[in-house]
């Protein structure tokens, strides 16, 4: 929990210093004058760039105290939240470490300083006299060098991700790690092109979002993309936090997918006896031999799970060290669930080799198909069987025709698990229900035995009857709620991105105090002053958002192609997702510029102009 939790606070710190260095940029860029008449005075550029950087320092102390304060705040709200609705956490309530103070105030301010170097360098860089004219200062400065390497960078990222995801012979980690480094080039690749990338995307979106608004939208979509450092930079913040909730949002409709496609195409069990699956607890002892004989129930099969590993017997001498603990797993190793029953009748497979009753005497392990050729292992093949207690060989009697679902690709024979290992390691998880056809061809009597089955399981208190309909809708439904704590992370990073182009139209309307005040002047209303800030604000965050989908797309999609052989045989795009996020962007558009935008519609025309 705690490098979960870690990520996503350097995911908002990340963000956080974009953010940060705009607005730095942007105040430099304001004081340009007064930084020249500093130099002219005798100012060298190691005070100036000292200054702005001690500026910095109290910025991100401030700034990272009222932080802490809030986090610990917030933390209480939760502790006194989760009591009102009756869950108690483990413990004395919230506790106060010194560590939890000094990380964050350090980590702050350390974040601050990085982000105001470079703005900070540029204000001592001023030259005493060149400063002193007029005007945006920011777009003099050549794109090409920043635009190349990020060109060459995102052409190594999909160069390393297309080996990644054409490399079939290698562990899916590795594939995975060499997708997560291109991921990485290929985000710091998008921040590094973004604002060349701004002026022909935002020109064009400005062009459609202005055209219903005539010269004011005209006026907004050249103003939009005429700083393109500011609007690459103001931008990616969202791009980033938006890239992130998409390639979540691909994983999750992917999962509910395969979740789906197991339930009709794999699991034949007309009902599943299942504990609820948020409460990771373990199907009651008796549970199968509660139902078993109650009429109009044809079969009954329990799945069980534990610590068990398959591993080839050379193998076996590296995981048991010399005291009985377990030590080190090798690359060959595999997870394996235990059974009681045929694999094939309730998994809709077939028999490759061998046998797939589990419920024979003689039955050992049973392995998928691919597991099989992967590992070079035949009916007859010798294999250990880990487990806390110790090493025991079983043979695979039977290979089966891959499932959708890989975590059932090998299975040990129930009673050969209870012979070798300890029932306290072995943990039941679902017990499938066969009911005879003439009650499962009637809706009527399907209820009726469900009913039954409620009853005879109702001493058991946590087990729920399901069909295998209910019983997908209820994976489902713990999958949004894994779901909805990633979000409810991510809102964090997309939150400070909103924040961020607030802050930057903001500080924009101050800069062209005087180009506003020419507007009033020459008779362009308040309103059409608010319309064209708010315009401009509307376009930088749906290009920030259309550059992040587009990426999370494409990440989300790498990913899940790499992961195919872990079940996410299909992959999904929550395409209603992606249009409300473009939507909310619009909105986040025109939120951020309602105070900007006021402000502006303000101006005095005269005393703006007039203004040095």
């Amino acid at each position: 929990v705690n490098y979960f939790l870690i990520a996503f606070g350097l995911i908002g710190l990340l963000v956080g210093i974009f953010i940060i260095s705009n607005t730095f940029t942007m105040l430099v860029t304001q004081r340009m004058k007064e930084f020249a008449l500093l130099r002219a005075l005798g100012a060298s550029r190691r005070q100036l760039t000292a200054s702005v950087l001690l500026e910095a320092f109290i910025v991100g102390l401030i700034g990272s105290a009222l932080g802490v304060i809030t986090g610990f705040g917030l933390s209480q709200g939760l502790f006194m939240l989760l009591d009102a609705m009756s869950i108690s956490m483990p413990g004395d309530g919230l506790t106060f470490e010194p560590v939890a103070v000094i990380v964050p105030l350090l980590v702050g301010v350390a974040i601050t300083m990085i982000a105001a170097w470079t703005p900070a360098a540029r204000a001592g860089a001023v030259p005493p006299v060149e400063a002193m004219r007029s005007g945006d200062q920011t777009t003099s400065n050549s794109l090409s060098a920043r635009t190349w390497t990020g060109t060459v960078l995102a052409s190594a990222a999909i160069a390393i991700i297309a080996w990644a995801l054409q490399w079939n012979d290698a562990e899916t980690k590795i594939r995975a790690i060499f997708v997560g480094v291109g991921a990485v080039m290929a985000v710091a690749s998008v921040w590094l092109v973004g604002p060349a990338l701004s002026m022909p995307l935002i020109g064009g979106l400005g062009r459609v979002v202005g055209a219903p608004f005539g010269t004011v939208g005209k006026l907004a979509a050249t103003n939009s993309h005429r700083n393109p450092r500011r609007t690459g930079t103001t931008s990616f913040a969202l791009t980033l936090g938006l890239a992130l909730v998409t390639v979540i949002g691909m994983f999750g409709v992917s999962m509910k997918e395969a979740v789906n496609e197991w339930s009709e195409t794999n699991l034949t069990a007309d009902f599943v006896l299942s504990p609820p699956l948020t409460a990771h607890s373990a199907l009651p002892l008796g549970v199968e031999d509660a139902v078993k004989d109650i009429d109009g129930v044809d079969d009954t099969a329990t799945l069980s799970i534990g610590a068990l590993l398959v591993i080839p017997p050379e193998e076996a001498a590296t995981m048991i060290a010399s005291d009985g603990e377990q030590t080190e797993v090798g690359p060959e190793s595999s997870n394996a669930s235990v059974f009681n029953s045929n694999v094939g009748k309730w998994y809709g497979t077939r028999a490759i080799q061998g046998s797939l009753d589990l419920a024979k005497p003689d039955a050992g392990i049973v392995i998928s198909e691919s597991t099989a050729k992967k590992n070079s292992w035949n009916v007859g093949t010798e294999l250990a069987v880990v487990s806390k207690g110790g090493i025991t060989r079983l043979p695979v009697t039977g290979i089966f025709a891959d499932t959708s679902d890989p975590g059932q690709s090998i299975m040990v024979s129930d009673e050969a698990a209870h012979k070798y290992v300890k029932s306290s390691h072995l943990l039941p998880f679902q017990t499938y229900v066969d009911i005879s056809d003439s009650i499962a061809a009637d809706s009527g009597s399907m209820d009726e035995m469900k009913q039954k089955l409620s009853d005879a399981v109702a001493d058991y208190l946590v087990v729920q009857v399901m069909t295998a309909k209910e019983f997908a809708g209820l994976a489902n439904a713990s999958i949004d709620v894994m779901l909805g704590i990633v979000y409810a992370l991510l809102a964090l990073a997309v939150i400070i991105s909103i924040l961020g182009i607030i802050n930057t139209v903001a500080l924009s309307v101050v800069e062209r105090r005087q180009e506003i005040g020419m507007l009033r002047a020459v008779g362009l209303q308040r309103s059409g002053i608010r319309r064209m800030i708010r315009l401009e604000s509307v376009e930088i965050s749906i290009f920030g958002a259309v550059v992040g989908i587009v990426l999370g797309l494409f990440l989300g999609w790498s990913l899940l192609t790499v992961l195919k052989d872990e079940g996410l045989n299909t992959i999904a795009v929550p395409w209603l997702q992606i249009v409300l996020m473009l939507l909310g962007s619009a909105l986040v558009g025109i939120i951020a510029a309602l105070g900007p935008g006021q402000k502006a519609a303000k101006t005095p025309p005269l005393a703006a102009i007039a203004d040095e």
